[in-house]
Parts: C-alpha cells; sequence; structure tokens
C-alpha cells in the first residue's frame, strides 16, 4: 500500500554512475530507467465531500497528517492501480496525476543557486567514486563539502575566491570511498538524494526483509495486519 512506500528507499545509481532526472523519469547514464513495482506520484484527489478525506487516508494506509482543513481536494501519492481503486470504492469523485515541479527551491542539494534544479528535473551529477579526483572550487563546493567534511572528516574553510583544507588552496580532492545515489518510492513524497545528497557505500548495512510489527502512529495501537509483511 501506498503508506509503506512512503518508507522505502532504492539505490538507482552506483559509484561513477551518471544520474538525470527529466520530467520526473529517471535516466542512469543516458539510459532511461524503468518505474520500479508499486512506484507512486502526486496525484490531484477531488473528494465528494470534505468529511471523505479521512476515509480515503484510511482506506490508502497514510498518515492522518494528509488530512486537509475543510478542502474538497487533496494531494495524496498514488499510483495507476490505486487510483482505480479508490475510483472503484467510490470514495472519491476523480483523481488526475499532477504536472512535474518546476521552479529551482533552496531545499534541493546541493543547495546552490549555481545548480537550478528541482525534484523532478535533476542533474545531470556524477556520483562519486573511491580515487576519483575531482575538482573544487567556490561554485563546485557545494557538491562535495559534506562528502570532505562530514563523511570524510577533513577541515575546509573558504577565504576571499579560495577552499582551503590545512590552511592551503585546495584545487583537487581524491575521493577516499564510494557512494551511491538513492531515490523513494514514493517519488513525490520521499526525503532522498534529491535532499540530502550521496549517500556513502558503508552506510549500508543490510537488506530489510520484513517488517516484524507496526505501531499505528495516529491511534497509538499495533496493527496486527502487517506484521511479519514481507519487503519486496
Amino acid at each position: 500500500m501506498a503508506r509503506r512506500d512512503l518508507l522505502v528507499k532504492r539505490i538507482v545509481a552506483l559509484p561513477g554512475d551518471i544520474v538525470q532526472i527529466k520530467a520526473g523519469t529517471v535516466f542512469v547514464n543516458g539510459k532511461r530507467m524503468n518505474d520500479i513495482p508499486g512506484l507512486t506520484r502526486s496525484w490531484l484527489v477531488r473528494l465528494k465531500q470534505p468529511d471523505d478525506a479521512t476515509s480515503v487516508i484510511e482506506h490508502l494506509q497514510l498518515p492522518m497528517d494528509f488530512v486537509p482543513t475543510g478542502r474538497s481536494f487533496i494531494e495524496l501519492p498514488l499510483n495507476e492501480v490505486l487510483a482505480e481503486e479508490l475510483d472503484k470504492g467510490k470514495l472519491i469523485s476523480d483523481a488526475e496525476p499532477m504536472g512535474a515541479e518546476r521552479g529551482s527551491p533552496d531545499h534541493i542539494f546541493p543547495y546552490s543557486p549555481a545548480f537550478r534544479w528541482n525534484a523532478d528535473n535533476y542533474g545531470p551529477i556524477t556520483i562519486p567514486a573511491e580515487g576519483d579526483t575531482v575538482q573544487i572550487d567556490l561554485g563546485r563546493l557545494p557538491l562535495y563539502d559534506r562528502i570532505i567534511t562530514r563523511y570524510e572528516g577533513r577541515t575546509l574553510e573558504a577565504a576571499r575566491n579560495d577552499v582551503l583544507m590545512n590552511g592551503e588552496p585546495l584545487r583537487e580532492y581524491v575521493i577516499a570511498q564510494d557512494y551511491c545515489f538513492v531515490l523513494g518510492d514514493s517519488r513525490n513524497h520521499s526525503a532522498d538524494s534529491r535532499y540530502w545528497g550521496f549517500l556513502p557505500m558503508d552506510h549500508i548495512v543490510g537488506r530489510a526483509a520484513f517488517v516484524l510489527l507496526n505501531k499505528d502512529a495516529d491511534r497509538g495501537k499495533l496493527r496486527g495486519d502487517r506484521w511479519f509483511w514481507g519487503v519486496d
């Protein structure tokens, strides 16, 4: 169901790959990637009555945060299958996929006006690999600042037009480990590499196999229908 999709992240690009998103479609090394099963995007759902929102959210097993206040429409993470299911259940008036995002918000990695990207139109960006030599200047620093300082433990500072490491101007930097790029299954409701950047490969410590148990955050009760739920 859609609620589970909100939690799943998948590796879409490995060290050395070039990833780009065009109008919501993912390309890796210039090749269009097929949509993963269960992928959801933002749909505009029109309700028969504003009070119907709660029933729709409960049916999709989504958090109650999605319930609007006094509106006859709502934005939800859906796909064709889920939209048809809602329509057949006579829970909504109609639903349609929303268009690609526009503009370049400042919360998109690498948080720089030099990279005018958004969640649906992103890159191209090269995923760093161990041993790669990358060029460093004030314009490109936002791409690698988090890698160098947080993941690889170096100290950087800016002095006029230079980037300094250990007090010396830094023009090139050799990447010390591999990184990857991850995207969420719920594409328009996911905090992933589009928002916080590259993921170090050594941060991947295992693979989720099943949900042991699940607690309904809105009601504070355990949900028996999600015990030992397998993760595809």
